[in-house]
């Protein structure tokens, strides 16, 4: 599996077909139905997450990326929001089943892995919630890793020095999807650097996460994993 496209980004068309509106009492209904999750990707973006996310449905998982959240809109960027301003609070009552259970009038999924932002940056509450899943964090030289973000998603938030004001009005007008700049800012910005985007800071957060996970996490159930690892110990972790 190769690193992510460097062109890649997140500023793809929201999908009209996939973006419907939801109620309360579907999202209630969600919150209540059982869902089998089996894999979380504690990896953050432009850490190989588009080919873990390929990789992983190719191994028959549902993964939930960001393209999911930009396909189903403000329902899921406004449900991220919440998770990450719950965290200042001692109890959250969260219940990821309201974005990974989708149940529309045409069709229904439920996703049965995760990867990239912004569900990555809540791999221990997902983990809290799913204690059976496995966890896979993505791993990219720091370095490599900073200048492909500058390259690319950085890019995409309003609060960067890289973001144009092009791209600032787009995001203000709800593109690629509604909410997703106030969404970025308060996962990303926010909570993974503490609105410090010089070079240091962001390689210093990134391995401080990066140790957190291995910490954290029970090692039975922990996969440190770079795409150029490739399938054999993906599908033995797996046990595919």
């Amino acid at each position: 599996m190769d690193h992510d496209d460097p062109h890649e980004s997140w500023n793809l068309p929201a999908d009209n077909n996939e973006t419907r509106s939801r109620t309360t009492a579907d999202a209630d209904a969600d919150a209540d139905t059982e869902v089998d999750f089996q894999v979380i990707g504690a990896c953050w973006g432009r850490t190989g997450t588009h080919s873990l996310k390929n990789a992983l449905e190719i191994l028959g998982y549902e993964c939930y990326h960001m393209k999911e959240v930009i396909s189903h809109g403000e329902n899921h960027t406004r449900f991220w929001q919440r998770v990450a301003k719950n965290q200042s609070q001692a109890e959250i009552d969260i219940n990821f089943n309201e974005v990974f259970i989708m149940n529309n009038n045409s069709k229904s999924k439920n996703f049965t892995a995760s990867c990239d932002f912004p569900s990555a940056v809540f791999w221990k509450e997902q983990l809290k919630q799913y204690p059976k899943a496995k966890v896979i964090l993505g791993w990219r030289d720091p370095g490599k890793w900073y200048q492909s973000c500058m390259e690319t998603i950085f890019r995409m938030m309003p609060d960067h020095p890289s973001c144009s004001f092009g791209t600032k009005i787009s995001l203000w007008l709800g593109l690629p999807t509604k909410g997703m700049g106030d969404m970025v800012v308060e996962v990303v910005s926010k909570r993974c650097f503490g609105h410090d985007y010089s070079r240091k800071n962001v390689i210093r957060s990134y391995i401080q996460y990066c140790e957190q996970v291995k910490r954290d996490c029970p090692a039975h159930q922990l996969l440190i994993h770079e795409p150029k690892d490739g399938w054999e110990p993906l599908c033995k972790f797996l046990g595919k």
